[in-house]
């Protein structure tokens, strides 16, 4: 038989890791579910809703127009930092006839982005980062990128900025909140990012992109060629 003392001193070393697993398991969980909090106030009726990974998703109003962010992480991308991303998404009905996808800096581990499951291949606009991938279907999809190289060219100023998507039923960014602190992910292969909550100032004009963009798609076809002449 063993020694009892042994088995006790055994025990109580398993239960201390256990709990501290818990803590550190409900920390990541509640930095999950609170990164959006402080950004409540920049939609009307405006709640936070668990997903089943973990993250909160902020729902809200904008102008009448439904907008939904929606945090998620990623580390498919070989040799990188595990990422944080927001989608910024504008729901609405469109005129846009069609799906056109444009992403910077694609790695093919984009899982998020239809683009690879597009089927037609668009040169991007001179403006444009070189780095950018287009993507689109549908009749429509010309004449979206048409309307939208001076906007997005604007976007696109920002690097962060990840993904735009314009489909019949909205238009969404995604862009880079944050990346993986490299010592938890070289070492341990986990996903920590150092931030608790994000601040509004750096997702308004998320917002507020995401909106132009639908409001333009929006317009009769008249009034785009001079709201896009005005830019």
């Amino acid at each position: 038989m063993g020694d009892p003392n042994s088995q006790d001193k055994d025990h109580a070393w398993r239960r201390s890791i256990l709990r501290g697993l818990e803590r550190r398991l409900s920390t990541a969980g509640a930095k999950r579910k609170h990164l959006l909090a402080d950004c409540l106030p920049l939609l009307e009726r405006s709640e936070i809703r668990i997903r089943p990974d973990g993250w909160g998703q902020l729902h809200g109003f904008a102008d009448g127009r439904a907008v939904s962010i929606t945090p998620f992480s990623e580390t498919l991308a070989f040799r990188r930092l595990p990422q944080l991303w927001i989608a910024v998404t504008a729901h609405c009905d469109l005129r846009a006839r069609g799906v056109l996808d444009v992403v910077r800096r694609s790695t093919n581990a984009e899982f998020y982005a239809p683009a690879a499951d597009l089927p037609t291949r668009f040169a991007a606009p001179a403006q444009w980062p070189p780095d950018t991938l287009v993507k689109g279907n549908g009749a429509g999809a010309p004449s979206t990128l048409a309307l939208l190289t001076e906007p997005l060219s604007l976007l696109f100023t920002d690097a962060r900025v990840k993904e735009a998507l314009v489909a019949p039923r909205g238009v969404r960014i995604v862009y880079q909140a944050r990346e993986g602190v490299r010592g938890a992910y070289l070492l341990f292969r986990q996903s920590r990012f150092s931030v608790d909550r994000l601040h509004p100032d750096e997702v308004s004009p998320l917002i507020a992109s995401a909106q132009s963009l639908a409001s333009l798609l929006s317009l009769p076809p008249t009034l785009k060629r001079t709201a896009n002449a005005a830019v």
